[in-house]
């Protein structure tokens, strides 16, 4: 056979390749993991986002009180009980009769499913599991006795991960109704 007109890889060429790729994949390989990792906590925090200014932007358009609530384990309606958590999912809906429950009748807005595995959301208000618009946009908080309504300061929802509050995020809900991401740990405050 003629060397001039011979085609392919040596052994030596096919190896120098593969030791390339080797390192490449080495190089890339963890920084691809943790970007589908803040992609993850991030898809949370702007579903999230998206919910509530649907929720006041309808509150203010329809003129009636709208509410945003964790969903009960296994259902698609609200829970109020103590610590069922976000992660689960939520539901916000018109509440016509303004008894901050999700009444057969009464217009869903949007429902959104469980959270990405491994993504836990928790209010820094207790055990908070609904609260409401009014309809000046306003946002309220059922207090823990369920008898009054007080408006909180700032209320933050943080999403974490098991990396931790480093790479956390949180979203600020004021009392006026505007909402504010961030990923400041001093406004997060503690991951669970």
């Amino acid at each position: 056979m003629d060397k001039l007109n011979a085609r392919g890889f040596t052994l030596i060429e096919l190896m120098v390749g593969v030791a390339v790729l080797a390192i490449a994949l080495a190089a890339g390989v963890p920084s691809m993991s943790e970007f589908i990792q803040n992609s993850r906590l991030s898809a949370q925090a702007n579903d999230l986002l998206a919910s509530l200014h649907l929720a006041r932007t309808e509150a203010i358009k329809r003129n009636a009180q709208v509410t945003l609530c964790a969903k009960s384990p296994g259902a698609a309606n609200c829970s109020i009980a103590a610590g069922t958590g976000w992660q689960i999912g939520w539901v916000v809906f018109v509440d016509v009769n303004n008894n901050r429950a999700l009444d057969a009748g009464e217009p869903v807005l949007d429902s959104h499913g469980a959270a990405a595995n491994r993504v836990a959301i928790t209010p820094s208000i207790g055990n908070l599991n609904l609260f409401f618009y009014t309809s000046r946009g306003v946002v309220r908080y059922p207090d823990p006795a369920d008898v009054t309504l007080s408006v909180a300061l700032n209320g933050v929802f943080r999403i974490c991960d098991g990396r931790g509050l480093d790479h956390a995020r949180g979203l600020v809900l004021s009392p006026t109704g505007r909402v504010e991401v961030t990923k400041s740990t001093t406004v997060i405050g503690t991951c669970p």
